[in-house]
């Protein structure tokens, strides 16, 4: 019955160059190996038969060795060409499926990938279903064939040009000593880069298969993670300190999620501001098919210190993001360390150091004088310091026209405390033969607050140089004006006698 289901098969079985007339059903690849090794058992089982046939021929002495030969030969090219296709059949192309890949997040922080793998083969049929007799020729256990043994899988960073990145798990690689068909096994990786999907890297079967992965995050915690690269920054007085913040959404759940800030002095103010837009946020919500999210955290603190800002004194600070409907929280409220442990949010703490920060000012009475040749300038400055920081090393110095010399004391003035003050002196010769105009020196002020260089605005002191009066013109114009007084009076006496 077998055989002649068999030879059905061939003889509704398109031949090579024969066009179909009417479209006949679709077979996938491994219904095609079976058909193709039903007609390759027939062809077994004929050429056994002949070669039984030739073989009690011989022994009655009615054929040939060479006939028997012939016989025999037939019937092993036949045995192989049946091995081969049954090899194909259940040997041929490994394949192995992802069950689920899942990112969760440890208490610690820590971010984790269950990874589950299954071999997916290929079903294994059943040949005697089919009516396939390996009685007559010995091969191996189909299943056996597709159980992969030896198969090492690692976690590599996805690259956007294509292939596949530096390993980001630990372990960097995991064998699994063997994966029978349909047996599934589940990986554990700690992941030493925060990434939202991976390239997973399996060798098995003398091949190496790579495929990216949309990590699914873990709906289990039922929290939004917060964090932050740049945790501890520093700020001058007055100044602002921006946080990037990374939120990841480990629940399914649509709902809004508030952001807070909590253990902040009053005197700090603090906004949440979407980096695309600029847009200042309270409240948030991912959109729909997006689990990360972007924010920063924008302090800004006041221009002086007091009890709960101090200079060079860490602040640390929490910020939370909680579901809208939770447990409302009081940011005025300091919270100890184990009830912000017990609260069920995602948190992160941060940390500031507030700076203070130096400021020179320099005036001076007068930055304009009217000198004539051979006289000198003496200026006094004054170089106070306006900030809230301890600055070093402030050094005066001058840019002189041609040939002037300029003498500053003192030169340097090794520290100057937050609102004082110091006088510093500037002398200034012109040379002997200079000319009439005007001059300017530049004068520039340096310092070092906390290794860092004060700016400091240049001061102009500008010096009109006019030329000398001469004795004789003076003399002239004295003797002018004498004749002039004495004319006027005479003059008015004759008119009075009229």
């Amino acid at each position: 019955m077998a055989i002649l289901f068999a030879l059905l098969i061939l003889v509704l079985a398109p031949q090579p160059g024969q066009a179909q007339a009417v479209a006949g059903p679709s077979f996938t690849t491994e219904q095609q190996r079976i058909l193709e090794l039903k007609k390759l058992e027939l062809t077994l089982k004929q050429a056994h038969a002949r070669f039984e046939r030739a073989k009690r021929l011989f022994d009655a002495g009615l054929s040939t060795p060479i006939d028997l030969s012939q016989a025999e030969l037939e019937y092993r090219n036949a045995e192989v060409n049946f091995q081969q296709a049954f090899l194909q059949l259940f040997a041929d192309v490994p394949r192995i499926s992802f069950v689920s890949a899942v990112k969760s997040q440890a208490p610690n922080g820590k971010k984790f990938v269950r990874l589950a793998l299954k071999n997916t083969s290929g079903a294994v049929m059943d040949y005697r279903s089919f009516g396939i007799d390996l009685s007559q020729v010995a091969v191996p256990d189909e299943l056996k064939l597709r159980e992969l043994t030896n198969v090492s899988v690692s976690l590599r960073e996805y690259a956007a040009a294509g292939g596949a990145g530096p390993i980001i798990s630990s372990p960097y690689e995991t064998l699994i000593p063997s994966l029978a068909v349909g047996q599934e096994k589940t990986l554990r990786f700690e992941l030493l880069k925060d990434v939202d999907s991976v390239t997973v890297s399996m060798t098995y079967a003398g091949r190496v298969d790579q495929r990216e992965v949309y990590l699914e995050k873990d709906a289990s915690a039922n929290i939004v993670s917060i964090a932050s690269a740049a945790f501890s920054q520093e700020a001058d007085l007055g100044g602002q300190a921006t946080y990037d913040l990374s939120l990841e959404q480990f629940t399914r759940a649509a709902n809004s999620f508030r952001l807070t800030v909590l253990n902040l002095p009053r005197q700090v103010n603090y906004e949440f501001l979407d980096p695309q837009t600029g847009a200042r946020l309270f409240q948030l919500r991912f959109p729909e098919g997006v689990t990360s999210l972007k924010l920063q955290l924008r302090l800004s603190l006041p221009d002086k210190v007091d009890e709960r800002v101090v200079l060079d004194r860490p602040l640390p600070f929490w910020v939370l993001v909680s579901e809208s409907a939770g447990q409302l929280l009081a940011p005025d409220r300091a919270y100890s360390e184990a009830e912000i442990a017990a609260l069920r949010c995602g948190k992160v703490q941060l940390e500031l150091i507030p700076r203070g920060v130096g400021r020179l000012e320099v005036s001076a009475p007068s930055l304009y004088q009217e000198i004539k040749p051979g006289e000198s300038v003496a200026l006094n400055l004054t170089v106070k310091n306006s900030g809230t920081r301890r600055i070093h090393n402030v050094h005066l110095s001058t840019e002189n026209p041609i040939n002037w010399r300029a003498q500053v004391t003192p030169d340097v003035v090794p520290a100057l405390e937050p609102n004082r003050e110091e006088v510093v002196r500037v002398h200034i010769a012109p040379p002997a033969d200079v000319g009439v105009g005007d001059f300017e020196v530049r004068i520039k002020t340096e310092a070092i607050d906390n290794n860092r260089k004060v700016q400091s605005e240049d001061k102009i002191d500008r010096i009109h140089v006019s030329s000398p009066a001469s004795l004789r013109s003076t003399l002239w114009l004295l003797g002018f004006l004498l004749l002039l007084v004495v004319g006027i009076v005479v003059f008015g006496i004759k008119i009075t006698r009229r």
